[in-house]
């Protein structure tokens, strides 16, 4: 048997048909310490290291020392707006598929191995219509190396005049007409749920019940967000298939004993319902789903930056427009896990669990990703109790070595 690091070089390149095993961690399965079991894997995929072994009678051909380091799952981050100097929301139709890739690789450096581009904040159709058909092939041209494309997030123009936040009320559309179904063809024009993974909409808006059937129909899940809606608004909408709320407090109608708002289902959450924010650990723990909301000067030195036609003034981490507002984030996930960790008393597993268990399950690709269950794909991260990021790997291949 061959015994390496997990910095071996040998790491960063793919191998069919050879299990390898990572022994010497601190393992963590959904959430959960896992104790002294190691992480098989063959082909990109994760073993049941006891049906191999007792009942195929084979071992490992490769084990790598990861020296005590914590494994986990691989950060899934369902809100991405851009990152070292590229936005999304400018991106020439041209440039789009390269500054996804770009933006892919770069991630890995976080932790991530999975993301939604939050693409456009609200634009135009002509906009919408020649970059959405452009997100599938950038995750079918991905030359691996790099965080998982899911599809995109779009985030308007559905929304509210009233809490529109950063996006321009010239693109706003505060109505789904009387054909809910033509108004989003002629705003997105055709796509998929591999185009689209997440919609986000205010649920106040004539025809929302309508959209949302339309959207869960076509497998894309609806967010509320940016949103004056009610609690009777927001309720009717989970019923209806919504599963998420985006940025939790933030673009929403603030809480009110009489009139809470969207964010009075915190108090109400059917067990599907996914709360991207550290507070409702509390009070739905299993449906706190950690985003980074980054933008483009996401890896980029302190500065004005672009979101969109908006100049973004970026100080440590905080990113505000000129009139103070805050615009996106540029917060990394690590430093995400850590502040709800500290923030709600939780243990470092429940946290990475928001990270990684949580947005999968959003996603419904619990199965697949986010979890390291036997079956699913090997993509993890090795951390440090600080959640320093020491490698990322993807399919089991490492694609990225903090030396």
């Amino acid at each position: 048997m061959k015994s390496i690091s997990y910095k071996d070089n040998w790491l960063q390149e793919v191998h069919t048909g050879v299990i390898i095993k990572f022994f010497n961690c601190r393992f963590v399965r959904n959430g959960l310490p896992v104790g002294n079991e190691d992480l098989w894997v063959l082909d990109g995929k994760v073993l049941n290291p006891h049906h191999v072994f007792f009942e195929l009678k084979q071992g490992p051909e490769v084990e790598v020392d990861c020296q005590g380091l914590i494994l986990t799952a691989g950060f899934i981050d369902l809100q991405v707006n851009g990152a070292f100097g590229v936005d999304f929301t400018s991106c020439a139709p041209n440039q789009f598929v390269d500054s996804l890739h770009k933006v892919a690789a770069g991630l890995t450096q976080f932790g991530i191995t999975a993301f939604c581009p939050h693409a456009m904040i609200s634009s135009n159709p002509d906009v919408y219509k020649s970059l959405i058909p452009l997100a599938a092939k950038a995750s079918l041209s991905s030359s691996g190396g790099a965080a998982t494309i899911l599809g995109l997030h779009l985030e308007g123009p559905f929304i509210s005049n009233e809490k529109r936040g950063c996006h321009s009320i010239q693109n706003i559309v505060s109505d789904f007409g009387e054909n809910p179904a033509q108004t989003i063809a002629h705003t997105y024009g055709q796509f998929t749920a591999q185009d689209v993974a997440i919609v986000t909409l205010a649920p106040e808006l004539p025809g929302s019940l309508d959209a949302i059937k339309y959207f869960r129909d076509k497998g894309v899940h609806v967010s509320l967000g940016h949103s004056a809606g009610n609690l009777d608004e927001g309720q009717r909408a989970m019923q209806g298939g919504a599963r998420l709320v985006t940025h939790m407090f933030n673009a929403l109608k603030p809480f009110h004993h009489r009139q809470p708002g969207l964010i009075g289902l915190l108090t109400c959450a059917p067990p599907a319902l996914t709360l991207p924010f550290e507070l409702p650990s509390k009070t739905c723990p299993s449906g706190l789903v950690l985003v980074s909301d980054c933008i483009s000067a996401l890896g980029l030195k302190d500065g004005v930056h672009k979101l969109g036609d908006e100049n973004v003034h970026v100080t440590g981490d905080l990113a505000v427009r000129e009139n103070g507002v805050v615009a996106g984030s540029v917060a990394k996930m690590p430093h995400c896990i850590r502040t709800l960790k500290k923030c709600v008393e939780c243990s470092l597993e429940e946290a990475l669990k928001c990270a990684t268990t949580n947005p999968a399950t959003a996603l419904g690709i619990q199965a697949k990703m986010g979890s390291l269950d036997y079956g699913s794909v090997a993509d993890f991260v090795l951390i440090d109790e600080q959640v320093k990021v020491h490698a990322t790997f993807v399919s089991a291949t490492r694609c990225f070595l903090n030396e």
